[in-house]
């Protein structure tokens, strides 16, 4: 088996390019959210204000529309009110205006921050990027090995 995968590796190595890159965007994505965890470190109460929608077209005519919501979260810190929009979109319905939500920010720039509900999930999905990429490269291999015998 290993035999049949050596002589046909570029043909392997083009099978398996999207699974490596599926891993190396998610673990490009875990280091980002794991550095923002670690600058990250005073907690906060605070309160959805309102939404600013991001609107973004894509399509090869630009006719696909994305829309994605970010939070303006208002709370205290030191006594003086922050109100920042979070640099981490969410899809519908993660957060309502009023909501009371936990934060963490970073205690020498305030307007950098993450909700604490949804950032996890945020994580995640770059452990299931990288459990794609493992698995296309699998997949990838076994059928080149089925298919050349």
């Amino acid at each position: 088996m290993l035999r049949i995968l050596l002589d046909n590796l570029p043909g392997v190595a083009l099978a398996c390019l999207p699974g490596f890159i599926f891993i190396g965007v998610g673990i490009h994505e875990i280091i980002l959210f794991r550095r923002k965890q670690q600058q990250e470190t005073a907690r906060a109460v605070g309160k959805v204000v309102c939404f600013e929608t991001r609107v973004n077209r894509t399509g090869k005519y630009r006719n696909v529309v994305h829309e994605r919501d970010s939070p303006v979260v208002e709370f205290s810190v030191d006594g003086t009110t922050v109100r920042h929009k979070s640099d981490i979109e969410y899809g519908e319905n993660t957060f309502e205006v009023d909501e009371i939500v936990h934060l963490l920010y970073d205690p020498s720039d305030p307007s950098r921050f993450h909700l604490e509900k949804g950032f996890r999930r945020l994580l995640s999905s770059g452990g299931t990027l990288i459990a794609v990429g493992i698995a296309w490269v699998v997949l990838s291999c076994v059928l080149v090995v089925l298919f050349i015998q």
